[in-house]
């Protein structure tokens, strides 16, 4: 009888740690960062990530071109 109950709850651990995996199985995890990198137009920080400026907390202007990769 004790070895059935704990068969039972080893089987119902191991279910619940499978839900669990399955659950965080996402490819797309980081998907609503947004990872393009601009120069603040308020006090000329260098933003690597995000929309907001982490030193004056100016938000991202969508006018400024944000491409450094192709710059000349």
């Amino acid at each position: 009888m004790v070895t059935s109950l704990y068969f039972l709850f080893l089987f119902l651990f191991l279910a619940l740690v499978a839900m669990i995996a399955q659950s965080n199985n996402s490819e797309k995890y980081y998907s609503d960062l947004d990872i393009d990198e601009w120069d603040c137009h308020e006090c000329g920080y260098h933003v690597q990530v995000g929309n907001i400026c982490i030193y004056c907390n100016a938000k991202k202007q969508n006018n400024i071109k944000t491409d450094h990769a192709n710059a000349k």
